[in-house]
Formats: structure tokens, sequence, C-alpha cells
């Protein structure tokens, strides 16, 4: 007599290994891509490592390009995040004081 389980079982279990195999392709894809980045990064690095003098309101310094760069990019990201949370948070608390019996 055959297990009426066993089809399943092995059904689940080459489920498990396809979830599996994608995940291990998920890694890999990922540390790929982190791979290019950070190659991209380091390339950039090198290509804009001559200084350069900054002025801002009553600061004067010298600093590399490709930090100047880096700091100027992350504090767009930074202001960009708060902007945008702020707007997600009115967004939602909105929702929330509407009236439901209309």
């Amino acid at each position: 007599m055959a297990n009426p389980q066993s089809g399943s079982q092995k059904k689940n279990d080459h489920t498990s290994s396809q979830t599996e195999h994608s995940k291990i392709n998920t890694v890999w894809v990922s540390i790929a891509f982190v791979v290019v980045i950070l190659a991209l990064f380091v390339t950039f690095v090198a290509q804009n490592a001559q200084d350069v003098t900054i002025h801002f309101l009553w600061m004067d310094g010298t600093i590399s390009l490709a930090l100047a760069l880096i700091i100027a990019t992350l504090v767009g990201v930074v202001i960009t995040f708060i902007i945008g949370s702020i707007r997600i948070w009115q967004l939602s608390h909105k929702d929330k004081e509407k009236p439901e019996n209309l």
C-alpha cells in the first residue's frame, strides 16, 4: 500500500529546497550588487582625491572633493528622508482624523 502522505511530503521537500535555493540566489545577487557598488565607490574616491577649499558661512577649510561630495549627498538624503517621513506621518494622521460616518 502506498502512503498517501508521501506524495505531499515529497512536494513539500521540493518546495523547501526551491525556497532555500531562491534564498541562496538572493544572497549571491546581493553580494554581487554590494561588490559592484563598492568598486564604483572606490573608483569615485580615487578619481576625486584632489583637495578643494570649502567656504560655508563663517567656516573655511580644505577637504578632498570626494569627501565633500559624499557629505553633500548624505545631507541631501537625510533632509529628503526627514521631509518624506513628516509627510507620511501627516497623511497617516489625516486618514485617522476623517469621520467614519459621512
